[in-house]
């Protein structure tokens, strides 16, 4: 539903009447000399021209006087075309800079869709690694025996096997002489000479 302007008509009147449209309309009549001088300068159409509303619508008429009835509908026909040029001009313009605000903003839409893209992307790389991981650990968790394997079973030995008593007596007994040696010669060397 189109949004009602209250205002719209009082600007359609305004334009119809602007210096633009009716420049325009004059260049569209290519008027001779003699017609020129008699339809005159922008306040002279204005005083001649007669816009009116058609009662509950948007239409508007417009009226040009003159004591040439043709040159009049001449008139006339040229400040509706006028207009209808001038409306469409603004229109498209209004139109041109909305598509280049709507086109900015497309492309900063697609940048940021782009950059989502890309991490949505790095994200199911990830979520595919962490699946296969889960799927590796599962596995594992059926199958122990991959981690650790027996190569040899132990056999009972053929020999009665102790430790070597002995041995370890006769070792700690030479470590401590040599470590009492080794303290003697250390107070010796420590007396003075005299």
């Amino acid at each position: 539903m189109p949004i009602y302007d209250p205002y719209l008509i009082q600007y359609t009147l305004k334009d119809l009447q602007s210096q633009i449209v009716l420049s325009n309309a004059i260049a569209k009549l290519n008027l001779n000399p003699t017609s020129l001088n008699r339809i005159g300068s922008f306040g002279n159409i204005r005083k001649h021209l007669r816009l009116t509303l058609i009662r509950n619508t948007k239409l508007i008429t417009i009226t040009f006087f003159s004591t040439a009835p043709n040159e009049a509908a001449q008139v006339a026909n040229a400040i509706a075309e006028a207009y209808y040029d001038y409306r469409i001009k603004a229109r498209r313009e209004i139109i041109i800079s909305g598509l280049e605000v709507l086109e900015h903003q497309f492309q900063e839409e697609e940048k940021q869709i782009s950059i989502q893209q890309t991490n949505t992307e790095q994200k199911l790389e990830f979520h595919k690694l962490l699946g296969a991981k889960i799927e590796a650990e599962k596995l594992e968790l059926q199958t122990p025996h991959a981690l650790v394997k027996i190569v040899d079973h132990a056999e009972p030995p053929q020999f009665p096997v102790s430790p070597n008593r002995t041995l370890g007596t006769v070792l700690f007994v030479a470590g401590l002489l040599s470590l009492l040696g080794g303290i003697l010669f250390l107070k010796c060397s420590r007396q003075p000479v005299i």
